[in-house]
């Protein structure tokens, strides 16, 4: 390394060239480089989903969750099971060990679930799917006073608009209601022509059909069979022949019954501001950005929102780039008042240029740290946990070069050679800003080796820490020497009246610092030296005393902090067979309290 850094100070032209290309592509990078709101992880679990309709939660867990359970005994791989039967729904979570290959592990429980003979003739077949990961960007809101035909016709326009947008990729609907066609049968008619329900059924089993039995080669060329005559609305299940009668006319279906194009009935229903509503969940993908999926929904909405009936509204609320935009200007705004306080205070003590070259390696350590964290090498985004590790570092970045910027310009003070000088201010404290580097390093590398989901979560903190220190170090080595060279070191006398009071302010500081150096910090320091034991004990003690706070609990420990967030969530639970009506006044009332809520706060807060 010692060669390496001598060269670059004797070749400033490669450094200047390494620092440009440094700060232009870490520039480019942070225009590409993805912003999520948590970072993503790999699914580690599989989920069995079984629908069992009519089925209380005591049968389905009978008659499904248990027999899922006992088939993946003893399956390699897994690490722990876990079911949940509600009424309809069987769900079996199943989670396999840190490092099972996961395609293995999703094929053997395939083969295990396929194997089971006895699960019940009405259930539906299981169906398997992998846990992904996936982060919520935010949620689009249709909503307003108009009849649920309208509202549900607009959310669908509004979900096929969103998936439409290449940066959308899942959107998860609430409140949407499953389109179906509905047939109510009038007993009465269906006496005066003498059928029957299962009449009814059966002329619509036979006359909707959508099927291709085959095809008959001849000489005359090839006759493809088919019945194709699949009814899709309303108005073709109407048609649909019972009979003929005696005088030749078609009694059709809707001469005996109602036809209604329409919505299945859900005992499900979901309001916005006070008003009926259609939600959607809009996530981002695991390599999504959630800036563009956020700049995409606006979009989308903005386009649509003139195109529908004035009673219809479409909102998009609980943003997460709202908060990711909040915390990517945190990390810029102490990044320049790091870099400010860092030249103001070397600046006062030191040469003017020395501290302006030591400050800038803030920036060029960033923006080293940002090409490295692209997809084209770490593959890891801007998020939560990688800003708050730039935000930690921040501090930690010009450590090794205010030490080489002070050990450089001690030394040019002893060799006239400005290169030379350089060179060994360098070598001086050489290995002691490698070995600090790689001791902060060694503080935070365990955490890569720990392999589960928390652990991979914290592991890009982890290592953006470690980049950003090694980044810092290669800067301090190969380009902060070039440009400590080129700085003339001697005290030549001010001349202007701005240099003489910036001179007057380094003497003023620069005395009251060597006063505080000679009466004392060098005096406590000889007295703790000669009396070393009792200070190793007042430490200790110290010690001990900042442990026993924690044991009594004068100092909380929580492995997560409180982080406030933007939403309110209130859950009601009822007791099994209540009413639906007692649940939708009990559901009033909260929405109510929330209304007077959200009263009181803007008035106390003077918005909108």
């Amino acid at each position: 390394m010692h060669a390496l850094s001598a060269w670059f100070t004797r070749n400033p032209v490669a450094a200047n060239l390494l620092t440009l290309v440094v700060l232009i592509a870490g520039l480019f990078s942070l225009q590409s480089i993805r912003i999520e709101g948590f970072p993503a992880l790999p699914p580690s679990s599989v989920t069995i989903t079984t629908l069992y309709p009519g089925a209380s939660a005591e049968q389905v867990d009978r008659g499904i969750s248990r027999k899922l359970e006992k088939a993946l005994e003893e399956m390699p791989g897994v690490k722990k099971t876990a079911s949940f039967s509600e009424e309809g729904v069987s769900s079996v979570w199943v989670e396999k060990v840190s490092g099972f290959d996961l395609d293995r592990f999703q094929n053997d429980i395939e083969s295990r679930v396929n194997a089971i003979s006895n699960l019940p003739q009405l259930a539906d077949r299981p169906l398997i799917t992998r846990d992904e990961f996936n982060v919520e960007a935010l949620l689009v809101q249709v909503y307003g006073d108009t009849d649920t035909a309208t509202l549900q016709k607009v959310s669908r326009t509004v979900k096929d608009s969103l998936l439409a947008n290449p940066q959308i990729a899942r959107i998860t609907p609430f409140g949407l209601l499953p389109h179906e066609i509905r047939i109510e049968v009038n007993d009465a008619k269906l006496r005066a022509y003498g059928l029957s329900i299962q009449d009814v059924a059966s002329a619509i089993e036979t006359a909707s059909l959508d099927y291709r039995p085959g095809s008959i080669d001849s000489n005359a060329g090839k006759v493809v069979i088919r019945a194709d005559q699949q009814a899709f609305n309303s108005e073709e299940f109407a048609a649909i022949a019972l009979r003929t009668l005696g005088d030749g006319t078609r009694l059709t279906i809707s001469d005996v019954a109602r036809v209604i194009d329409g919505f299945e009935e859900e005992h499900r229903f979901a309001r916005f501001q006070g008003l009926p509503s259609v939600g959607m969940l809009v996530y981002t993908s695991q390599k999504g950005d959630l800036l563009e999926v956020s700049k995409a929904a606006h979009a989308v909405v903005a386009e649509l929102n003139g195109q529908f009936p004035q009673t219809i509204n479409i909102d998009i609320w609980g943003e997460t780039s709202i908060y990711m935009k909040a915390r990517l200007s945190l990390l810029a705004t102490n990044a320049w008042q790091g870099l400010l306080i860092v030249f103001v205070l070397l600046a006062l003590f030191l040469n003017f240029r020395l501290a302006f070259w030591v400050a800038m390696g803030i920036p060029i350590s960033l923006a080293a740290t940002l090409i490295l964290m692209g997809d084209r090498f770490l593959g890891y985004s801007l998020n939560d946990i990688t800003t708050f590790g730039m935000i930690v570092v921040l501090g930690i970045l010009v450590d090794d070069a205010i030490v080489v910027g002070e050990s450089v310009f001690a030394t040019r003070g002893k060799i006239k050679d400005p290169i030379e000088g350089t060179i060994v201010g360098v070598r001086r404290v050489s290995t002691a800003t490698v070995f600090g580097c790689f001791t902060t390093i060694a503080a935070f590398y365990p955490l890569l080796l720990i392999d589960n989901d928390i652990a991979k979560i914290f592991a890009s903190f982890s290592a953006v820490v470690i980049v950003s220190l090694l980044m810092s170090l290669l800067e301090s080595k190969f380009i902060l020497p070039a440009h400590l060279a080129a700085i003339n070191t001697e005290n030549r006398p001010p001349k202007s009246w701005i240099s003489i009071l910036w001179h007057n302010i380094q003497l003023t500081l620069t005395g009251g610092l060597s006063y505080v150096n000679k009466k004392l910090y060098q005096p406590l320091l000889d007295k703790t030296l000669r009396h070393r034991y009792t200070t190793l004990l007042i430490f200790f003690t110290m010690a001990i005393c900042g442990l026993s706070m924690i044991e009594n609990g004068w100092v909380r420990t929580v492995f997560f902090p409180e982080v406030p967030g933007q939403i309110i969530t209130v859950k009601l639970r009822m007791n099994s067979g209540s009413p639906l009506n007692l649940t939708l006044d009990n559901l009033k009332t909260i929405e109510v309290a929330a209304e007077a809520l959200n009263s009181e706060a803007m008035a106390e807060l003077d918005t909108d």
